[in-house]
């Protein structure tokens, strides 16, 4: 069946990926629905809200979730809502619990007797706590975080509903994606929107380290899953740039690539945060094999994307 005639329904439309991930799909002609919390879409979608449907419901709602499901008849589900950090601050333990597991479980249980094509559960680069080489899908996995916790118990019971029931289910694990639409508080908006604007940065530790990759590279990945015909069972897949940099270059090349006279504060309180880990890069082989995906878009190129639609947008990002 071409896209252009298909069903999806998405999660987490809102955020950073679900509205880049929706955006794309509208072009590309899907029909879209889109669970959400808030009584207005999102800030991001408010341009082609006209041509996504919209539901307004809750997860953690049983039975509100499986009849918008079933009323829906989604071909491709593409979960992203997620409960962990908003404005940089984290939600309760209890919060993450009920979104992250349980409201997981609701929707995987309302589609269980539908007849999709794919299921693309969104987890998280969390999942593997500290490790000292390029993490792999095989690893094991010791979260060091609630947040981490709550996506890899989404994960294995992800797994479980694959193998038990015969489902197509895949997660796909994302690392720090960053571009158009990012969150105030990351990173990248952060010091983009500041060194445009010649202000002052105030930072955390320079040696933090991240495996970046660009939203389009992301979003290409959870079209593929749509795209290959592949019946999956549960597996699990990193999605990233496959390389790492430390928080101290990205911010010297955003500074360089602005002509931005903003001065730089560090902390470099790493040592005070358990969580962090010295190292933060993802072999990105398994998707290669199994999705036939690999990011396109270098950090330069993807530096230069991003500085450019900030330039473009700068009223999104006011008050940073």
């Amino acid at each position: 069946m071409s896209s252009a005639s298909r069903v999806s329904l998405v999660t987490g439309a809102g955020g950073f990926v679900g509205a880049n991930l929706v955006r794309r799909l509208v072009s590309q002609g899907e029909r879209v629905h889109t669970i959400i919390r808030a009584d207005k879409p999102s800030w991001r979608l408010a341009d082609i809200a006209d041509k996504i449907i919209w539901h307004k419901a809750d997860l953690r709602d049983k039975d509100v979730i499986r009849a918008i499901a079933h009323a829906v008849q989604p071909e491709i589900i593409y979960h992203l809502a997620t409960a962990g950090v908003y404005a940089g601050v984290h939600v309760s333990d209890s919060e993450m619990i009920e979104n992250n597991i349980l409201g997981f479980i609701n929707l995987l249980d309302a589609v269980r007797d539908l007849e999709y094509q794919c299921f693309v559960n969104t987890g998280s680069s969390a999942e593997y706590g500290q490790k000292q080489a390029p993490m792999h899908e095989s690893d094991i996995c010791e979260p060091a975080t609630m947040y981490g916790i709550s996506k890899l118990a989404a994960t294995h019971y992800a797994a479980l509903v694959a193998q038990k029931e015969s489902k197509s289910i895949i997660t796909l694990r994302l690392f720090s994606p960053y571009g158009p639409y990012d969150d105030k508080s990351r990173l990248m908006s952060y010091a983009i929107a500041r060194a445009l604007r010649g202000e002052s940065l105030a930072l955390g530790d320079a040696q933090s380290v991240r495996d970046f990759v660009y939203i389009d590279d992301v979003v290409d990945a959870y079209i593929q899953c749509g795209k290959n015909g592949v019946k999956f069972g549960g597996e699990v897949l990193n999605i990233a740039g496959g390389r790492e940099y430390s928080v101290g270059t990205v911010v010297e090349n955003i500074v360089h690539k602005t002509k931005s006279s903003s001065a730089c504060s560090w902390k470099n309180d790493n040592a005070k945060r358990a969580w962090e880990s010295s190292h933060w890069q993802a072999d990105i082989s398994k998707a290669k094999k199994i999705l036939n995906w690999e990011p396109k878009i270098s950090l330069d190129r993807g530096l230069d994307e991003t500085i450019a639609w900030f330039q473009k947008n700068p009223s999104f990002y006011e008050g940073i």
